[in-house]
């Protein structure tokens, strides 16, 4: 097993912990979709999963086999209570990915605008039509403002 060692200093201490290498899958992009605009500063209660797109309409194309359906997020995002943690999210067909929930951007407590970015991919979509949505979540609330939402479908 090949693996990597990931080192992260903690005061005087230096924490090691081994992470096993994984080979990367080559996909085909089949289409791009695009999705972006603003939500004028809305608020998103803490705690609470909220759409930041309309629900979009995707394609896995083929008769047989499945598809990748990857995200690229960019929110901006502000907030006033300190200590404050806000994440972004895919869903596919109104489940959210596996890695939902991972905390992407500290949130300032001094209203300014920050930009949220992640990258999720949900992989062993079936061929056909689906429905892909951007999700927001937080640990004390913010404001959601302007939005842009890559998704693409990659084959296998």
């Amino acid at each position: 097993m090949n693996a990597t060692k990931n080192a992260l200093v903690v005061g005087l201490v230096i924490v090691s912990v081994a992470v096993a290498a994984l080979a990367a899958t080559n996909h085909v992009l089949q289409k791009s979709y695009i999705s972006q605009g603003t939500l004028v500063g809305a608020f998103f209660p803490a705690f609470t999963y909220t759409a930041v797109d309309s629900p979009q309409t995707v394609i896995c194309p083929g008769t047989s086999g499945t598809c990748s359906i990857q995200a690229d997020h960019w929110v901006e995002m502000k907030g006033s209570s300190p200590a404050n943690q806000a994440w972004v999210c895919l869903a596919v067909d109104g489940t959210l990915d596996n890695f939902c929930g991972f905390l992407d951007d500290k949130i300032p407590p001094d209203g300014s605008w920050v930009q949220a970015t992640s990258s999720h991919n949900v992989s062993g979509v079936p061929v056909g039509t689906h429905t892909v949505q951007t999700f927001a979540n937080s640990q004390a609330g913010i404001n959601v403002s302007y939005f842009n939402i890559n998704y693409r479908v990659y084959k296998p």
